[in-house]
């Protein structure tokens, strides 16, 4: 680790601890600003310090009307400024300058917290956009392997309590600045009483430290509570239809209220152990007031000088207090930023840019040569796919035929690049897959089907779904292949209707038509129909059957359906049944296909 990281680590501990943390890059664009925090709160301290040390001859002009003739080396110059002034004018003189002392600290104040207020909005909205980034560069195996709601609490939750860690830095950093001020003015005033302060805040201290340990239990709590409660909220809002036809809002709301209920105990576990610091602190200060009181009288100090020393230690107490409230509010956020860490420090995919150019999918079949694919976790048990290899012929409509968990999806996955195979190679053309620029081969591909969602925007921002650029007759004729046009039409607002959370709003063969618009406006090499027809009434199967034969808007077509009225669009098949590929060949030659024509024919005549 370089300097600068050592360096950044130490001035900036954002992280959970680990001095080389996917935190620090974040943190090392703004380590610069944790000096200039410091700096100001030393200029607010020692304002208030001049402040505070008026107060020695405005004591003693109010108690005696006149000034000592020696005190103490810290405040003598300002009695000897004081004492510049005629006689009269001393005690307007002290006032005003405390005053003006004041003001100043509130100003330099208000400049702080304005940078820190600052600072601490980029780096959280940077924390945001790493967790953004991470997630979309993770690869689809990592969404497979972990829950939906855990990752959604992680950047919708335990972010923002990672970023508050930056308010509590700085605040850190501004307090210990003031500390050693207020200690170094403290000293100078009076050696013997600092001593016994020292000794106190050190025990104090050592009592912290002890107790911090016991938060950092506690904040872990509260991350997997919320996690919890996500994953039900989660299931809650994607569920509804389910939930609603099986009745079962009881016993939802009924697991709800527990996630929410075991969240509002770890909050309030935490919360409570946090808000006993506060009075037990103030305790521990008032008995430490008590002391330097009666010492002061013992050892015969003048009352200004101990009424001075006695005001430098109360404006001391916010800063020691502040930075216990604060190791102890990082002690209570650990939890979320080690959540955090785990996200940033994900491993991605293997790099997305360049790959070779993409083959002409007019001329170049895909062939798949003994693909094997087992899902990460999970190589003791069955393969998704085992030993497949078949051919897609270029310019051809293949279809995937086999029950559900045949390995047709994974098929598909695998072709979209959201999966590698565990073994075996998928060559196009003369080029493995794998050798090809990612972002290219899929720019190439469009997918529909029942399982490709919706977004939350208008009809138009889904067709036009990864084709930002098309225009609104663009737009309108791919909805007219998909014979979606006419229902489109007819809608209060057309295309700028809104469909709601994952298309909700509109219905079943309504969300399939749309999808099916938004791949045919790409214009792809290869078009993927999973499940595509399954929900759409006979006119639009019937639209989309004569698309296939056409080959209107693409020029390879893989089609997944257990219709016999799709199939008959194909050309090509592959079956397959629990991972394997039992056949594959021109459609009609298929027994597989054969045996459903015959089952058909005496179902017919029955």
């Amino acid at each position: 680790m370089s300097w600068r990281d050592r360096l950044t680590h130490l001035l900036f501990p954002i992280g959970s601890g680990n001095a080389a943390g996917p935190l620090l890059p974040i943190a090392r664009p703004f380590v610069w600003t944790v000096p200039i925090v410091a700096v100001l709160g030393v200029i607010a301290s020692l304002l208030e310090g001049v402040g505070i040390g008026l107060l020695v001859p405005f004591i003693y002009l109010t108690l005696s009307k006149t000034l000592p003739d020696t005190a103490p080396a810290l405040v003598r110059p300002i009695v000897e400024l004081v004492r510049s002034f005629e006689p009269d004018r001393r005690l307007a003189f002290v006032a005003a300058g405390i005053l003006l002392m004041v003001s100043l600290k509130a100003a330099v104040g208000i400049a702080n917290a304005t940078l820190v207020a600052a600072i601490e909005g980029r780096v959280g909205a940077r924390i945001r956009a790493a967790l953004s980034a991470r997630l979309l560069g993770a690869g689809y195996p990592f969404f497979v392997g972990n829950d939906a709601a855990h990752l959604v609490n992680v950047v919708a939750t335990d972010a923002w309590r990672a970023s508050d860690g930056v308010r509590l830095i700085f605040a850190l950093a501004t307090s210990a600045a003031a500390i050693v001020i207020f200690g170094t003015l403290l000293f100078l005033m009076e050696w013997r009483l600092t001593l016994i302060v020292a000794a106190g805040v050190t025990i104090i201290r050592a009592c912290y430290v002890a107790y911090g340990r016991r938060l950092r239990r506690k904040s872990e709590r509260v991350s997997t509570s919320n996690r919890a409660l996500g994953k039900q909220m989660l299931t809650m809002v994607t569920a509804i239809r389910m939930i609603f036809v099986f009745a079962q809002e009881k016993r939802e709301h009924e697991r709800f209220v527990d996630a929410s209920e075991e969240v509002r105990r770890a909050m309030f576990d935490i919360e409570r152990a946090t808000l006993v610091v506060g009075p037990i602190f103030e305790l521990a200060l008032a008995t430490l007031f008590v002391v330097v009181l009666m010492v002061s009288t013992r050892l015969a100090i003048d009352l200004p000088i101990a009424a001075t020393f006695l005001v430098l230690l109360y404006r001391l107490q916010p800063h020691l207090m502040t930075i216990n409230q604060s190791r102890i509010g990082l002690a209570a956020i650990r939890g979320a930023t080690r959540e955090v860490e785990w996200l940033l420090a994900q491993a991605g995919p293997a790099d997305r840019e360049g790959g070779g150019p993409v083959p002409d999918l007019r001329t170049a079949d895909i062939v798949f040569a003994d693909v094997t694919y087992r899902f990460p976790g999970n190589e003791r048990d069955h393969a998704a796919l085992q030993g497949a290899s078949f051919t897609i012929r270029a310019g051809e409509t293949t279809a995937l035929i086999g029950r559900s968990g045949a390995g047709k999806t994974t098929i598909v996955n695998l072709l979209c690049r959201l999966l590698d195979p565990t073994t075996g190679t998928i060559r196009v053309g003369d080029a493995p897959l794998s050798a090809i620029d990612l972002d290219r081969w899929r720019r190439g591909i469009a997918l529909a089907g029942q399982d490709i969602d919706l977004i939350d925007g208008t009809i138009r921002d889904n067709i036009a779904y990864g084709t930002q650029d098309a225009s609104d007759d663009a737009v309108m004729e791919a909805a007219r292949l998909a014979d979606a046009d006419d229902f489109v039409r007819a809608l209060p607002f057309g295309l700028d209707t809104h469909v709601g959370m994952r298309g909700l709003s509109l219905s079943g063969g309504q969300r399939q038509r749309i999808g099916l618009a938004r791949a045919l406006l790409r214009r792809p090499t290869l078009l993927i129909l999973d499940e595509a027809t399954n929900a759409v009434d006979g006119l639009s199967e019937a639209t989309i059957m004569r698309l296939l034969r056409e080959h209107r808007s693409f020029h390879t077509a893989i089609v997944i359906s257990h219709r016999r009225s799709t199939l008959a669009a194909c050309q090509s098949g592959v079956v397959l049944s629990d991972g394997r590929v039992v056949e594959a060949g021109k459609l009609g030659a298929l027994q597989f296909v054969r045996t459903m024509e015959a089952e058909f024919a005496v179902e017919a005549g029955a």
